[in-house]
């Protein structure tokens, strides 16, 4: 007898959206769902959203199911990303910094787009009023991500950073 997947409804929404692939492994999928919900990355809704753009998309271009990515591929290369829907961070409310009132990346909405600035630099906080600027993200996952991919803007716009966990 088979074994039977933890009941899991949140991830059940998702994976009932997801497109169907064959192989496509359940329980792997599970667990990079909940990492990266449990890190704050994203939220269940926005992933089941992003899934639903997904297949949508693949049902529109009659693509053949044995070229659609794994649901892991979708979650652990960050895929989902492209198909959060626009409205969803269409108006972001970023957090505000204390003495201007303006959050202190917001200048970078134009150079990243809404969405990759509502996903990587609203949760971003600015410390440090020295030489070093440290830029503090609320996870390991999320500082590691703004090393590789951003540094570089970062730099161009503070200067001397530091990327903190």
């Amino acid at each position: 007898m088979p074994r039977q997947p933890p009941d899991d409804p949140v991830f059940d929404a998702f994976w009932a959206a997801y497109p169907s692939r064959r192989p496509n492994p359940r329980e792997r999928a599970r667990k990079l769902f909940n990492a990266l919900i449990k890190a704050g990355t994203v939220t269940a809704e926005e992933l089941t959203a992003a899934a639903t753009a997904y297949a949508a998309e693949r049902r529109a271009a009659k693509a053949d199911p044995k070229y659609n990515w794994m649901a892991s591929t979708f979650l652990s290369e960050e895929r989902w990303c492209d198909y959060v829907p626009a409205e969803e961070v269409a108006e972001p409310t970023p957090a505000r910094a204390p003495d201007t009132g303006v959050h202190p990346f917001g200048g970078l909405v134009d150079r990243v787009g809404i969405k990759k600035w509502s996903t990587w630099f609203r949760p971003l906080r600015l410390e440090g009023q020295g030489e070093v600027k440290i830029v503090v993200a609320p996870t390991k996952f999320h500082a590691d991500r703004i090393r590789a991919e951003f540094e570089q803007l970062l730099r161009e716009a503070w200067g001397e950073i530091e990327v903190r966990p």
